[in-house]
């Protein structure tokens, strides 16, 4: 209905508000699954969005290895039923985690992850895909992120925001998505409040009250 916000490259912006307010239709909206009704979404150059949520799925019975190899496949448009060489794509998921300084053994079952290493997962495969076409191998655009840590306790969270600050750069920005104003404050340079399909506040984090946004 109206909302306005502009995110930098290297910010991380919270989006918080109460279940209605319509932080899951802008996010649609910003990765393309809707169509805005009016308005204007600009990008510096083309538009480049990844997100990651917190239901994402993932298939029962693969490794992490070869979740992370369909995932990149997915997103790269390459065909994700047989690489061309297991000891090749090991290497090469072993060096997009090793870039963002995430430490995971590729060889277990996916569905044993800890969320919070399941969500660090995502946000590499992400910002993977935003580094697409990068010589210089920097992520450019919008990063997503969905309610990706609701489920973690608050030492895989911490551990999860030091992944996100290492992962940024200067040219990827962040919209952060919680229902937890100390999360945002914690983690976020910037915060967006919607009320009703309509943004009420746009500031620092940490000059609003958690019944200001109620």
């Amino acid at each position: 209905r109206g909302i306005s916000m502009y995110i930098r490259g290297g910010e991380i912006r919270g989006l918080v508000g109460l279940n209605g307010a319509g932080k899951s239709t802008l996010i649609k909206i910003l990765c393309d699954v809707y169509s805005p009704d009016g308005g204007i979404i600009a990008w510096p150059n083309e538009r480049r969005v990844a997100s990651v949520q917190q239901d994402t799925p993932y298939a029962r019975g693969l490794t992490i290895l070869e979740s992370a190899r369909a995932t990149l496949a997915m997103t790269a448009g390459e065909s994700a039923i047989k690489p061309l060489s297991w000891r090749h794509e090991r290497r090469r998921v072993s060096e997009i985690l090793d870039r963002y300084d995430i430490a995971i053994d590729l060889s277990r079952p996916i569905e044993a992850l800890e969320p919070g290493k399941r969500a660090q997962l995502g946000i590499a495969m992400a910002m993977e895909a935003l580094t697409a076409g990068s010589a210089d191998q920097t992520p450019r655009g919008l990063l997503v992120l969905d309610e990706v840590s609701a489920a973690l306790d608050s030492a895989a969270r911490d551990e999860l925001h030091r992944a996100l600050r290492r992962s940024i750069g200067t040219h990827c920005g962040v919209l952060f998505v919680s229902h937890s104003l100390s999360e945002m404050r914690s983690i976020c340079t910037s915060l967006t409040v919607l009320r009703d399909g309509i943004d009420v506040y746009d500031g620092d984090p940490t000059s609003i009250s958690d019944h200001e946004i109620g």
